[in-house]
């Protein structure tokens, strides 16, 4: 008896996820915002350049890995130079470097604190130098301040934290999504889903979201959209993603506490910083 009750309440459970709020987005009818550049580093190996390796052979292009904003300054991982380069918001421009003596998968800026991912472990800046905190943490990037915070503070893996957000896609038109306690079933009308990731979610309680669409597979195009919703899925805020051609940072957004989202996005003379969302 006891086992046939948990079978019901597992297909109670089931069907709440499938068939909970159902939303039909069409995407070309998507209302967006524009993102600004809020700063532009060329590429080369002096302090105020990013470093960037055009790819030979067998080898792709690659640069700066990844980054993170925090309290009016940036943080770029340059794989390239071996090093981690502050910015400044205010100026634009990189103010500082750091050595970093292996590739950087993530940076982590929260508070005064200074981290990276190299190897799978986590390294805390310390005058100069880096100490290991934790081993074998993974790989998996951070998209938003808040699973900073839960991370950095637990010193447990640093894999992304879903404050009881999921996402599965159950084909290339549904995508089934839970928002703490509610259940969305989100049919993409106009769009084949490639991916549907979530970034985080921000102080005022707005959930963050990557969207991958394929327009086609011979060639490849793809699109890229930043959505943030509520609890109920209504969407507050969207932008289109430029898409480069150039390479793929192995982390390029991320979501600041106030719900601002940002973007580096390489170019064939530089990478850009881009910004907006903030409401």
């Amino acid at each position: 008896m006891k086992t046939y009750l948990t079978m019901i309440a597992a297909v109670i459970l089931f069907s709440t996820l499938t068939y909970g709020k159902e939303i039909n987005l069409e995407i070309s009818k998507l209302k967006t915002s524009a993102l600004k550049e809020s700063s532009f580093i060329y590429y080369g190996n002096s302090l105020q350049q990013a470093g960037f390796f055009k790819g030979e052979k067998d080898f792709k292009p690659y640069g700066i890995s990844a980054f993170s904003v925090n309290n009016g300054y940036f943080y770029l991982a340059d794989n390239v130079n071996m090093m981690l380069k502050t910015g400044s918001l205010k100026t634009g421009k990189i103010i500082k470097e750091q050595k970093t003596d292996a590739p950087a998968t993530d940076v982590i800026a929260l508070n005064d604190n200074l981290f990276i991912v190299s190897d799978g472990n986590l390294l805390k800046s310390s005058e100069n130098s880096w100490a290991i905190l934790q081993k074998n943490i993974g790989f998996n990037p951070l998209y938003s301040v808040t699973n900073l915070k839960s991370a950095t503070k637990t010193k447990k893996s640093l894999e992304n934290e879903n404050f009881s957000v999921t996402v599965r896609k159950k084909n290339v038109k549904t995508a089934l999504v839970r928002l703490e306690n509610s259940y969305l079933k989100i049919n993409f009308t106009d769009r084949n889903l490639a991916a549907m990731i979530f970034l985080g979610k921000d102080k005022n309680n707005f959930y963050h979201f990557n969207l991958e669409f394929i327009i086609s597979e011979s060639p490849i195009k793809t699109e890229r959209y930043w959505i943030k919703t509520d609890s109920e899925g209504n969407i507050i805020n969207a932008a289109n993603l430029p898409v480069s051609n150039i390479y793929i940072p192995i982390k390029d957004l991320f979501v600041d506490e106030n719900g601002t989202f940002w973007m580096i996005n390489p170019l064939s003379n530089g990478i850009q910083l881009l910004s907006g969302g903030k409401d």
